[in-house]
């Protein structure tokens, strides 16, 4: 009754406009709780919610005073942002406005509908699918096979993939540490989408052995990378020291670029999958990660050569996770490896595993009981059957 009470007091319009609400519009309230929020946002999340403030929310409610804000103004909003935004993006605005007003008014959004976007279809391949894309990538000594099988068996991300250092896979004791991702819109590293996703995955036999030997087969191509380097930039420099009237070889290669060529001959890549590219000197390994936009086009090829149902790169997480639930591992188990901030999360996207799993736990339970009645009804060395003995 007390709680109620409150909740009504905080509902009035004499304590709403009583609150101490240093911004006098909701356009500058906005910002200042987006600004105390950020140390504990992912910058992907941020750059959202920034985005959806400034273009969406400060354009519909920016020049309201916080403490007058109602329901309808919120839902006027939502509507208007309708002609203009799909429903993932409004949902973030309502999701953006119930936490902002959290304090000051907790039950503003009350009675406004919540946007409800479209789930994305799940596309996961069943076992036999799984094993015929990574024996085809196999069977041709595909250079991204390692990658692929981590991914297929690891149920990473794929940013969290792509960002993983030399350091990050021990291959001794068979476990890879998630501790960042790679954003490629911001062509830069930064931490894992939640707090849950930094974690440490143990790996299977068949995928150790799968990177230890794509580490053994790179270190031979970068050494033969090196020496045919080597090989070129020594002629490029030979051509132009025989001329010293040329600036450029007849490649239109300088003496400027042969020496800086030279200074990276060494260089190796932070990330374990490293990405190499092609310049008037040959292969060379880069400072980069892996292109995803490659990686997405090896993938269909690959599919496509595997005959294989094509999916996203997404869905091979899926299918890691499908497959998981579908051989009785715990969904928080699951939850654990993949990251997720909460095992509802686990349970809520593959709620169409479900029922396999129930089916599969009652008739196990049973097979129990049917194994403890055969013992009550099996007679002792007396002749007596176990209830009988027990009595």
């Amino acid at each position: 009754m007390a709680r109620e009470k409150m909740r009504s007091f905080l509902r009035s319009p004499a304590a709403l406009h009583n609150l101490n609400i240093e911004q006098s519009n909701v356009r500058d309230f906005l910002d200042s709780w987006l600004e105390r929020r950020r140390p504990r946002l992912a910058d992907k999340t941020w750059r959202s919610y920034e985005s959806i403030i400034r273009v969406h929310l400060k354009t519909h409610l920016g020049n309201l005073d916080p403490a007058k804000v109602t329901s309808l103004n919120v839902s006027n909003a939502l509507a208007a942002m309708k002609l203009t935004t799909g429903e993932r993006t409004r949902e973030l605005a309502y999701i953006i406005l119930k936490s902002a007003f959290r304090k000051i008014n907790p039950d503003l959004l009350a009675d406004v509908d919540k946007p409800k976007p479209k789930k994305k279809p799940i596309n996961p391949w069943n076992a036999e699918q799984s094993e015929k894309f990574l024996g085809s990538l196999g069977a041709e000594s595909h250079e991204l096979s390692a990658f692929f099988r981590l991914a297929l068996t690891s149920g990473a991300r794929q940013g969290e993939l792509i960002a993983l250092s030399h350091d990050d896979l021990n291959l001794r004791t068979g476990d890879m540490r998630v501790r960042q991702k790679w954003n490629e819109k911001a062509a830069a590293l930064e931490a894992p989408k939640t707090r849950r996703s930094t974690r440490s995955i143990d790996l299977s036999v068949r995928t150790v052995d799968a990177l230890r030997q794509y580490r053994a087969d790179l270190k031979l191509r970068l050494e033969s990378m090196r020496k045919n380097r080597l090989r070129k930039i020594t002629a490029e420099i030979h051509a132009l020291r025989n001329d010293p009237a040329k600036s450029s070889t007849s490649r239109g290669v300088t003496l400027d670029q042969c020496e800086k060529a030279l200074k990276e001959l060494n260089a190796t890549s932070p990330f374990f999958f490293a990405q190499i590219v092609s310049d008037r000197f040959g292969e060379k390994v880069t400072q980069q990660p892996l292109d995803p936009r490659n990686l997405s086009k090896s993938m269909e090829e690959a599919m496509s050569k595997a005959g294989v149902p094509i999916i996203r790169f997404h869905d091979l997480r899926h299918t890691f996770a499908t497959l998981g639930l579908s051989a009785d591992v715990s969904p928080k188990v699951m939850a654990d490896i993949l990251g997720h901030a909460s095992v509802q999360i686990t349970l809520d996207l593959y709620s169409h595993v479900m029922p396999g799993m129930q089916q599969t736990a009652v008739d196990a339970i049973d097979a129990k009981l049917l194994e403890a009645a055969k013992n009550l009804d099996q007679p002792d060395a007396a002749g007596r059957s176990g209830d009988q003995a027990a009595a």
